[in-house]
């Protein structure tokens, strides 16, 4: 899932992110190939077309410990990965 939240809100959410689209041109097809799944990569940031900053960018892996108990228990871990518990 990749979810966007701006001020706390958030503004976008989707699912199973995947390569396609129609604009590029001149592109390598073994590396665009429509319809995979993405699993890693770079991420871009756009403004479409206008002037902005952007500032406190975080990206964070949602698979993690989700026990309350444990020393490195993060409130925003979605999947359970208990082995990684320390107490």
């Amino acid at each position: 899932m990749v979810k966007h939240i701006i001020n706390g809100k958030t503004v976008l959410e989707y699912t199973k992110p995947q390569i396609g689209g129609g604009v590029a041109k001149g592109y390598n097809p073994k590396m665009k190939q429509d319809g995979k799944l993405l699993k890693e990569g770079m991420i871009a940031l756009q403004s479409e077309g206008q002037p902005i900053d952007f500032k406190n960018i975080k990206i964070r892996n949602l698979k993690g410990c989700t026990d309350p108990k444990a020393t490195n228990f993060k409130s925003y871990h979605k999947v359970a990965d208990n082995a990684a518990c320390t107490y």
